[in-house]
């Protein structure tokens, strides 16, 4: 049988690196060649990397009908499953189709997905995290990038547009992000947040070896580490400023996904990753519960340069497979005739308000979600689903809170409805309930106790200190402020 190869390239903001992988999944050729000068465009970007996939085929001496695949990652958002670059804030591509003059110059398919993503992939697939099911990846270079594996899949959300852990705000009086917010991780912890924070300190008067580095732009990773080779107090000091913000990060992370590993890449850490991932380790216990701290562990990438064109072979062995690149979020409608199981269905809050606005879902009353014989009835919680039900709103509250009614005070409370397992197959055995709110605010025909029409501070806490007397495990459905019912 006839030898194969793939090609698998990294497609930076100023450079391309390439490689190309024998069937064995070792490198045969490599190149680098820069991506971007002052002015390049949409057409001039293409054109680059079109001509170093060419160079790799004639400089390699490989015959071109031997080019099995080609894939790449790149920063942005991108949609993996047609190829197209949606947004790229390094890049001038805006919801750009880069996978058709590919395959259509080379003659075989092309893959492309975000650069963290696919970084942490081949991490994955190839690198540190070889072995485990959940990872989260945190790349810090000049911004901060983060991928997510979950049960051993590529998890990029709803769009393509997960894990976008550079941006979790962590002060809101913070310095400006170039996302247009304050106090985001990428504003403390990255390349760009930490030149900001030593040009700053450099422009009171305080000295450092790093002042000529970020007076225009940040400093390059090698000059970060001999400067903390050299004991600069300055670079030393912005250093545990940017890991203490990492820290608080990292614990929220785990407190949120649980993972088996906390990864860490990117150019400042393949620099200095052994200095930053101790400074994270002697924090991180703080900021994250200990029942959940003690099964993750932390490390660094082992692929450095390499993550991103070893996830690029990832997607191309995954394709392989059968298997899609990538996890994109679904949560598809209760379907009639299923149980009520939480694993099948995996309908989103946000699914069961826009089908309780559509009549689909009735109240607890029973109210909304039509009755035509064949829907599906829970009767401890009063709920139906019924597809084909005309839209409607039911025209009862549901219980819980009182009804806006003139005198009355909202937060006047009644006993919720409560279904244990016979709400459905398969829910938990504690008490269950489904509860649509409406925080109605008080009366308009009570204008003195009702100041701007909302609800008072006092009757929030005790609808929620009641609810969760009540209801220890419940579903709050989204509650509407307006002051109309």
């Amino acid at each position: 049988m006839a030898k194969s190869y793939n090609i698998c390239l990294d497609i930076g903001g100023t450079k391309v690196l390439g490689a190309i992988f024998d069937e064995n999944m070792e490198q045969v050729f490599r190149l680098k060649k820069k991506t971007k000068e002052s002015g390049e465009n949409t057409e001039n970007v293409e054109q680059v990397i079109i001509s170093v996939v060419q160079e790799m085929i004639d400089s390699s001496g490989i015959e071109k009908k031997k080019i099995h695949a080609i894939a790449a990652g790149a920063p942005g958002v991108i949609d993996q499953a047609d190829g197209i670059v949606l947004f790229s804030p390094n890049l001038p591509w805006r919801n750009y189709d880069i996978r058709t003059p590919l395959e259509e110059k080379f003659g075989v398919p092309f893959y492309i997905g975000n650069d963290v993503n696919v970084g942490v992939l081949g991490e994955y697939r190839h690198g540190a995290a070889r072995g485990y099911r959940n990872i989260v990846g945190l790349f810090v270079g000049t911004g901060m990038g983060g991928g997510l594996i979950l049960n051993g899949e590529l998890y990029t959300g709803h769009q393509f547009k997960a894990a976008e852990y550079g941006h979790m705000v962590l002060d809101p009086e913070g310095p400006m992000c170039n996302c247009g917010q304050r106090g985001c991780l990428e504003a403390f912890s990255s390349k760009q947040g930490i030149s900001d924070y030593i040009r700053q300190q450099t422009c009171r008067g305080r000295p450092s070896l790093l002042a000529e580095n970020v007076k225009d732009g940040v400093f390059k990773s090698k000059r970060l580490k001999q400067a903390l080779a050299a004991n600069d107090p300055l670079a030393t000091e912005a250093v545990e400023r940017a890991c203490h913000y990492l820290a608080v990060a990292t614990g929220n992370l785990i407190n949120t996904f649980s993972p088996d590993l906390v990864l860490y890449g990117g150019g400042v850490i393949e620099a200095v990753g052994n200095i930053f991932l101790e400074k994270i380790i002697a924090q991180v216990d703080r900021y994250c519960m200990p029942s959940i701290r003690t099964t993750v562990e932390l490390t660094t990438a082992a692929l450095g340069d390499d993550s991103v064109i070893y996830g690029a072979l990832a997607m191309i062995e995954e394709a392989e497979a059968g298997k899609e690149p990538a996890i994109e979020a679904s949560c598809p409608p209760p379907q009639r005739g299923e149980g009520h199981d939480a694993g099948k269905t995996r309908a989103s809050v946000r699914q069961i308000l826009a089908q309780r606005r559509q009549g689909v879902i009735g109240d607890m009353y029973g109210n909304g979600g039509g009755g035509t014989g064949d829907e599906q009835r829970f009767p401890a919680a009063g709920i139906n689903v019924q597809p084909q039900d005309p839209p409607g709103l039911p025209s009862r509250p549901a219980p819980g809170i009182a009804h806006q009614q003139p005198g009355r005070a909202v937060g006047e409370l009644h006993a919720p409805v409560k279904a244990h397992r016979n709400i459905g197959h398969g829910m938990p055995s504690p008490p269950f309930s489904v509860l649509s709110l409406h925080y109605t605010g008080l009366s308009r025909q009570n204008p003195e106790r009702s100041s701007g029409n909302r609800l008072s501070r006092i009757n929030r806490k005790s609808v929620s200190a009641y609810m969760q007397h009540c209801c220890p495990c419940m579903v709050l459905l989204k509650p509407s402020l307006s002051g109309r019912a």
